[in-house]
């Protein structure tokens, strides 16, 4: 398996890891549930593993809304796929995230606890695409905004997680089975639990925009 996108903080929310996500199960696609929860703080150790200094958000932005969070995080990934090779797309189909929030601490107080907002997907590319040239080129693509870029240990390598000014992370990571194309994920900064809003849905598939 694969092990969960680790998130900056940008506030004392964010600094308890998160429940884990749940995701739909395949019997054709190997797993990619990772063991790591998004939102973990840089000070911070993943049980089992060495204590990893990750970057701190230069403008940290806790949204004020769900929809706020996951416009902004559709907005990245959308980016994200746009600058990539023609043929690419991202699919969430397989994946059940209830109203795509998960709780930022292990152990949540109660249902107004802070979340955040996680999108899951598959890669799916064109025959023959190159996973290792693929992977470097989104990191290359992060960069290029300026943001911080990791390839980090205890993940599926090669890997690239890119971190935000604003405090949201992107992660791009092989798969165990090196058949499958890579899983891309993204997690936004926390927020007050009782901003969220259980009829807000992502779309399942992003596609290249038309012209790019």
């Amino acid at each position: 398996m694969t092990r969960r996108l680790t998130q900056l903080p940008v506030t004392a929310l964010v600094a308890l890891p998160v429940a884990a996500l749940m995701v739909a199960c395949s019997s054709s696609t190997p797993d990619p549930t990772p063991e790591d929860s998004p939102g973990r703080s840089s000070v911070t150790a993943i049980p089992g593993g060495p204590m990893e200094p990750l970057p701190t958000p230069a403008d940290p932005k806790i949204p004020t809304s769900q929809r706020e969070a996951q416009e902004t995080l559709i907005g990245y990934l959308q980016k994200t796929v746009d600058e990539l090779p023609a043929g690419i797309s991202l699919d969430g189909s397989r994946y059940v995230i209830g109203d795509g929030t998960t709780y930022c601490e292990d152990n949540p107080s109660g249902r107004d606890s802070p979340v955040h907002v996680e999108d899951w997907r598959d890669m799916k590319v064109p025959p023959g695409t190159d996973f290792t040239e693929l992977i470097d080129q989104t990191g290359e693509i992060w960069k290029r905004w300026g943001w911080d870029v990791l390839e980090r240990d205890g993940f599926t390598k090669p890997n690239r997680f890119g971190y935000a000014p604003d405090g949201y992370v992107l992660q791009i990571e092989a798969r165990p089975d090196p058949s499958y194309p890579p899983s891309l994920i993204g997690s936004s900064p926390c927020f007050p639990g009782d901003l969220r809003n259980d009829h807000i849905t992502a779309p399942t598939l992003i596609q290249q925009a038309p012209g790019t």
